[in-house]
């Protein structure tokens, strides 16, 4: 087998509306746990409190690195917000599907 050394790798995370993750915008530093593997990141205090009143869904996105002690860290962590798209004319009231546009705010 091949192996490959890159210095990073680019990393999506999405979190459908409803299922944010709630970060401490005083200490916006988290973990996420990948099979097992943690990752440490850390967003802005406006993205943690935009967390907690977001309705729409977001997209998590960085850069993946190697850490200290064979860990990982995402770094230049942000979210890209999704908003919901309004009804359009003719939708009727039992259409469940929702529609998201994406807007991205700098972290």
């Amino acid at each position: 087998m091949t192996k490959l050394r890159v210095p990073s790798a680019k990393l999506a995370i999405v979190f459908p509306a409803g299922e944010l993750p709630a970060v401490d915008p005083t200490d916006p530093r988290f973990e996420i746990n990948l099979g097992g593997t943690t990752i440490e990141a850390r967003i802005n205090r406006k993205a943690a409190a935009r967390l907690a009143s977001h309705h729409g869904g977001a997209v998590l996105q960085g850069r993946l690195i190697a850490g200290p002690n064979n860990g990982l860290v995402l770094a230049e962590a942000g979210f890209t917000w999704l908003e919901p798209r309004p009804a359009t004319a003719g939708q009727g009231e039992t259409d469940h599907a929702t529609t998201f546009e994406p807007r991205t705010e700098a972290h």
